[in-house]
């Protein structure tokens, strides 16, 4: 397994979760528990991918897919989970006057670029090419203009004292290490350490059905689509209002990750990264009473994670593991999965249905693996 990020455990004192998939998801029981929130008319301007200003008022999902493309799409998502930050947890009076810090996981902007040469339809392969970027934008550089959009488009404020970006698979561990780094160091005082990520941008929509990875009526083992803004607020303090000192406190205590790739001498699948991490968070019989799982629906996927689990059963019980699965409710929401995990794990823990006292949020792909371990503190 590759070499693991450091972290240090802090505690959880605030969430955001933001969508504009579909049109029944926050009326569900399990959206609602997370305190998920979908824009619905939006209170700023709509642009298009030249960042100019178009004449059109969004609304939920499909709809809003239909104002936003590329980067302005996650602009619009992370300024709306940012300004929900702003006027909520962040208002509060005891967090007024302290240091704070942003750790964001961004995908890729040649992501729906990349293994074109797979795609066998001529005509949608030669779109994806002539759309390629030219020129490709350093990730600092592109995450600032990102940040700079999400600000000016919510009218938002934050005195973000450190800001730092991650974009490759294992940009969400990276992440969460970094963000409890510099609460360690005392560099910042609260982090807020999430992603923010879409499958509903045109282009990526058509790069996802070129290679087959869609869920259709024909095929029911591909991804459904989906897009979040998650974030988690770190602390090395727990909560201090009065209306919430009986609240339960969550603790993110560590992270794995693992990219075992296949070979011709070792065929590494889902499973064996699923296993790698979850032994690598496991401390005994207990740690894995309870994982929160991005699973696609797919039954490769679903054997692969079923085999990690027998062959975890001997040292953790895992047989008996209750496993939740927040696709079902956002659809896939890429590198924003993990943490929408860790805030379903977090609500549960805070209002007292969670099934263990431990919870594992795990993201796992064909190449690779993130996890989490969660905790009440």
């Amino acid at each position: 397994m590759s070499e693991q990020p450091p972290i240090s455990a802090c505690n959880i004192i605030g969430t955001v979760l933001v969508s504009a998939f579909g049109d029944d998801v926050d009326n569900a029981i399990a959206a609602a528990r997370c305190g998920f929130s979908r824009i619905s008319e939006l209170d700023f301007p709509v642009f298009d991918a030249e960042n100019e200003q178009i004449d059109l008022q969004g609304y939920q999902a499909p709809h809003l897919a239909k104002g936003f493309s590329g980067d302005i799409r996650l602009a619009a998502l992370l300024g709306s989970a940012l300004k929900k930050l702003q006027s909520g947890m962040l208002a509060r009076p005891e967090l007024q006057g302290k240091s704070l810090g942003l750790y964001l996981v961004l995908p890729g902007a040649m992501r729906p670029y990349t293994g074109l040469e797979e795609i066998s339809d001529e005509f949608v392969r030669s779109e994806l090419e002539e759309n390629r970027p030219q020129n490709e934008v350093d990730d600092p550089t592109r995450g600032h203009f990102i940040l700079d959009k999400a600000l000016t488009l919510t009218g938002c404020e934050l005195p973000l004292q450190e800001v730092q970006f991650f974009t490759d698979t294992d940009g969400p561990v990276n992440a969460v290490s970094a963000a409890s780094q510099a609460i360690e160091l005392g560099s910042t005082d609260v982090a807020i350490v999430g992603a923010v990520d879409s499958l509903l941008d045109e282009d990526t929509l058509k790069w996802l059905n070129g290679l087959g990875l869609l869920k259709l009526p024909a095929d029911n083992g591909g991804i459904v689509p989906g897009e979040a803004a998650a974030m988690l607020c770190l602390s090395n303090t727990g909560l201090t209002r009065e209306d919430e000192a009986d609240a339960n406190i969550t603790m993110i205590l560590d992270v794995a990750f693992s990219d075992q790739f296949s070979t011709k001498d070792n065929p590494a699948h889902i499973g064996a990264n699923i296993q790698a991490v979850a032994s690598r968070l496991a401390q005994g019989p207990g740690d894995l009473k309870w994982i929160v799982y991005d699973h696609d629906s797919s039954e490769s996927n679903a054997r692969d994670y079923g085999t990690a689990l027998s062959r975890l059963t001997g040292e953790y019980g895992a047989l008996g593991t209750e496993t939740w699965y927040p696709s079902i409710y956002f659809g896939d929401t890429g590198l924003s999965n993990l943490f929408v995990a860790g805030i379903w794990i977090s609500k549960a823990i805070e209002r007292g249905y969670a099934p263990a006292a431990t919870g594992i949020a795990l993201s796992a792909s064909s190449f690779c693996a993130c996890a989490a371990k969660f905790s009440q503190g």
